[in-house]
């Protein structure tokens, strides 16, 4: 697993890349340790001494943590953090857990996925994921340009490979899959919980209608945990 920076506009962002092609910004792998923990931003900034808009500034990818600030989340929450910076010895590698696989499925199948007892089937390929995951953790192929946010990251262009835990509980702002009453196929977009009111968005400003609210009928069917770029 490499870590790589980059950094568009000025802005530094950690990416987790695999040799698969996965890739998993530090933003994302910092709310996915604090997740796991059930802490907030201000909870995890309290545990490791900062404050929570240093916190969100890290999620968001406006400003970067240091590697010791990295080094103390990842003792916090127990959550794993691969080596920054270089590519990994032969031991480094030998020492990381095996990927799991997860499927990649239709839009059709994945409407079907708000069930919690229904399992993807083995997909028309299988991809591995390096990042913790549910049992019942499949891909989708991106389509259309709803979730293309020229604004920025977080941004999923047609033909990304999307990672999706069904079994993940959802929070604000996480992208997610969902099943809309009448509708065959599933479709992708961001969560927003304001004032009691579930709404979808689509992180693409140009799009219409961008904000739809969530009918009671609905069904999410899963959390976008990372992406796939393919080469």
């Amino acid at each position: 697993m490499l870590v790589h920076v980059y950094a568009p506009c000025g802005v530094a962002l950690l990416y987790i890349h695999t040799q698969d092609g996965f890739q998993m910004d530090m933003g994302d792998w910092i709310k996915d340790a604090r997740s796991s923990k059930g802490w907030s931003q201000d909870g995890l900034g309290k545990v490791i001494g900062c404050s929570k808009a240093n916190v969100s500034h890290w999620e968001t990818g406006k400003h970067t943590p240091s590697l010791q600030q990295l080094h103390d989340i990842s003792v916090a929450t127990g959550f794993p953090l691969p080596p920054l910076g270089a590519a990994p010895t032969a031991s480094h590698v030998s020492s990381l857990p095996a990927p799991g696989y997860a499927p990649l499925i239709t839009w059709e199948e994945a409407a079907e996925m708000g069930d919690a007892t229904h399992q993807p089937g083995t997909g028309t390929k299988q991809l591995p994921c390096p990042i913790a995951h549910g049992p019942r953790t499949f891909c989708l192929e991106v389509r259309g340009e709803s979730m293309n946010n020229p604004a920025g990251r977080p941004s999923y262009s047609s033909g990304d490979v999307i990672f999706v835990d069904p079994d993940r509980t959802p929070n604000s702002t996480d992208r997610v899959i969902v099943a809309l009453e009448g509708q065959a196929e599933a479709t992708f977009k961001q969560l927003v919980v304001e004032d009691g009111r579930n709404v979808l968005a689509a992180l693409n400003p140009a799009w219409s209608p961008r904000f739809v609210e969530i009918p009671d009928t609905a069904k999410i069917c899963g959390v976008v945990i990372g992406k796939w770029v393919p080469a």
